[in-house]
């Protein structure tokens, strides 16, 4: 199923290098008061970098085992992430069950949310639609970017229906 809605740590690094944003890479800016706030090229490419070190590394997820999900499939998100549309998305979150979910408490975070084309999106334009799907499997993935800490708090990837 696939929603459309309009409008510690894992790798850690003292210095996170920004990665260039492709054509695929897409800073969304949808508002919501109090809870979204539109992060920088810059911001997104240190996202991009750290959620690249993350995927090349061993580290796991904080809420994950060696034979979690997530690091079962992440050899198969890194193999494929050049083919990935990336969104980055800023916001207040907390972590729920391999979700962010929106907390308005939460400090200010980077959702970078990982998808490949499959035809269940039709028209759905990556650019300026969130796009959320509950499976996929490794077709979709989500990571949490926390710009302040400058690593990747959190990394899930999508059951299979």
């Amino acid at each position: 199923m696939v929603a459309i809605i309009g409008g510690g740590g894992c790798a850690s690094q003292d210095s996170v290098p920004v990665a260039p944003l492709s054509n695929r890479d897409y800073i969304l800016g949808i508002y919501l008061p109090g809870k979204q706030w539109l992060p920088t090229a810059n911001q997104a490419g240190e996202a991009k970098a750290a959620l690249l070190a993350y995927l090349a590394s061993d580290a796991l997820p904080a809420d994950g085992s060696q034979g979690s999900f997530a690091v079962a499939h992440r050899s198969i998100v890194a193999s494929r992430i050049d083919g990935y549309s990336l969104q980055y998305f800023g916001g207040h979150y907390r972590w729920t069950d391999g979700h962010a979910v929106p907390d308005p408490l939460g400090e200010e975070d980077i959702l970078i949310n990982g998808l490949c084309k499959i035809p269940a999106m039709g028209g759905a334009d990556v650019s300026k639609q969130l796009i959320q799907a509950s499976d996929g499997g490794a077709c979709f993935f989500h990571a949490l970017y926390s710009p302040a800490r400058k690593t990747i708090l959190q990394f899930s990837v999508n059951g299979e229906a």
